[in-house]
């Protein structure tokens, strides 16, 4: 029987639920007891090749994640070409500075370094102490490590190879050492140097204030006067600019900071590493004149070894000069 005054005819559709009904807490609750209630409607076919869909879905993105995100660089040489040229970011604990210029860092990529994911850990330190809790008793940092030089600024250089060091080098090394020792940063990767370094342009997260935008290495050693900017072949600057480092530099300038207050007495270390190679040239031409003079002959033939007749004929051109004259 039909009403007069009814709203809608028996035979209408019932109204939809309300909005707010339809995302409710039972209703979402119910949301895997839903899926589950589709694929049990699937033959077990369709089943199984949606299962085998899924495993190469999730196989496929294991994959990539690991190839591209993941995969740990354990040393400069591992470092691809197209990393380069300011591609790719590498996040890494620094594990040693041996310069005021360089450092090394161990790679630690994806999530499972820090807390709350913590699965992997990092051994102690550089100098060969085992991890007490690595799964490899024999595991070391050594062959494990990037060698990192810090673009676009050229530090004091400290003693190495019988050189003599630069004053305020060790200074210099311990403002480094004070500012990423044993801390997590992040590194831009620019190119490849003459001794094997990757040149990278390091920042360093502020652990108090991580939404902060990061320190840039470089802008605070020059800031802070343990450096001069980089201007030799090669030079790096990134998005940074030449500009912020030029700028940086002129703040030390001005308040005499750092290397900054050796006034006149400053050689910078372009101009060092410089003078120390003539020196050294002039040194080893020295040493091949004095090696080659009459007196280093010893009164017997001269011994060519680079000549072009190979060693057979400068030993009998030898022995013709001693025995002929008897």
């Amino acid at each position: 029987m039909t009403w007069l005054f009814s709203l809608r005819s028996p035979q209408s559709p019932p109204p939809s639920p309300p909005l707010d009904s339809t995302f409710s807490s039972e209703n979402l609750l119910s949301v895997p007891s839903q899926i589950s209630h589709v694929v049990g409607r699937l033959s077990p076919l369709q089943q199984a090749s949606l299962s085998a869909c899924l495993a190469c879905g999730a196989t496929i993105g294991a994959f990539y994640s690991y190839r591209f995100g993941w995969k740990r660089i354990k040393t400069a040489d591992f470092v691809t070409p197209e990393m380069l040229n300011g591609k790719k970011w590498i996040r890494g604990r620094v594990t040693s500075v041996g310069d005021a210029d360089n450092f090394r860092i161990y790679h630690t990529p994806g999530p499972f370094w820090s807390y709350p994911f913590k699965l992997r850990q990092i051994p102690k330190d550089s100098k060969g102490i085992t991890s007490s809790l690595s799964h490899y008793p024999s595991f070391t940092l050594r062959g494990e490590t990037i060698h990192i030089r810090i673009a676009g600024v050229d530090a004091p250089e400290a003693a190495h190879f019988g050189r003599p060091a630069q004053p305020l080098s060790a200074e210099a090394l311990a403002f480094l050492k004070s500012e990423i020792e044993g801390q997590d940063v992040d590194c831009l990767l620019f190119s490849r140097d003459q001794y094997g370094r990757i040149v990278a342009l390091p920042l360093i997260p502020r652990s108090n204030f991580p939404f902060l935008p990061w320190k840039v290495l470089p802008l605070r050693m020059l800031r802070a006067g343990w450096g001069a900017v980089y201007t030799a072949g090669g030079a790096q600057y990134g998005y940074i600019g030449l500009e912020s480092f030029q700028a940086a530099e002129a703040y030390a300038k001005r308040r005499k900071l750092g290397i900054w207050s050796l006034g006149n007495k400053l050689e910078k270390p372009d101009a060092y590493k410089r003078r120390i190679a003539l020196l050294e040239a002039a040194s080893n031409s020295t040493s091949t004149t004095s090696l080659s003079s009459p007196e280093s002959r010893g009164g017997m033939f001269e011994l060519k070894v680079f000549s072009k007749g190979g060693w057979r004929r400068t030993l009998w051109r030898g022995l013709r000069k001693t025995f002929g004259s008897l």
